[in-house]
């Protein structure tokens, strides 16, 4: 559901989309009050709930609502399965990918960071997740290079460029191994990488767009 995206054409569109939102996250409450429910024991699958719910309201353009969703979700995650369990791992994912859509360069960086490298361990070097997490921080690093250039900070900007290139480096490697027919734990690995591109560099230009990074240190292509 939270992958399908949502384009809303009128205000009684969004308006029956945040009815029907409002009504899961109510369904939700009750079962968790519920005394005889199968998993009574275990809320993991309330908390993937709410991560569909607040990926609802960011395709819906309500960060606000996104926002207070989200809060304390991984934290609570990580306290019921663990800092390195699979389903936590994809809170990790998704968190860092809304910490991009609000512009927080520098947590996203950390998460894509350790999505990248806690699903390493769990599915190996060439699996999907870690392809697209590692394009992701490839991106969001160098956009964190490009903001610290923009305020003088270089230190940091050498830091972030680096990350950016070690990530990219990685990815190359990965389509090396796509063309010479080496990368067949992944299906379909040719549109993997297009789609994750194509993604990346929309959320890159949105990021550009936004103020966020000083627009002398871009690249001119972003504004053609």
């Amino acid at each position: 559901m939270a992958s399908e995206g949502v384009t809303i054409q009128s205000e009684t569109r969004l308006r029956d989309a945040k009815c029907l939102v409002e009504n899961i996250v109510g369904t939700i409450e009750g079962m968790k009050k519920q005394k005889d429910g199968p998993e009574q024991d275990d809320d993991t699958w309330i908390l993937r709930a709410y991560n569909e719910i607040a990926a609802i309201y960011g395709l819906l353009g309500m960060t606000q609502q996104e926002k207070e969703m989200s809060e304390n979700l991984l934290l609570k995650m990580e306290e019921r399965r663990g800092p390195d369990d699979l389903e936590t791992m994809f809170i990790v994912q998704r968190e860092a990918l809304r910490y991009w859509e609000w512009g927080n360069l520098k947590d996203a960086v950390l998460l894509f960071e350790r999505a990248q490298e806690g699903q390493s361990k769990m599915f190996g070097e060439d699996s999907i997740h870690v392809i697209k997490n590692t394009l992701c921080l490839a991106a969001t690093s160098m956009a964190l290079s490009l903001k610290y250039a923009g305020e003088g900070r270089d230190d940091l900007r050498i830091e972030k460029l680096l990350q950016s290139t070690k990530a990219s480096k990685r990815v190359e490697a990965w389509e090396k191994k796509q063309l010479s027919g080496d990368l067949f734990q992944v299906p379909d690995a040719f549109f993997l990488f297009q789609a994750t591109r194509q993604m990346v560099q929309g959320m890159l230009r949105k990021t550009f767009e936004s103020g966020l990074i000083h627009r002398s240190v871009i690249p001119k292509e972003y504004f053609n």
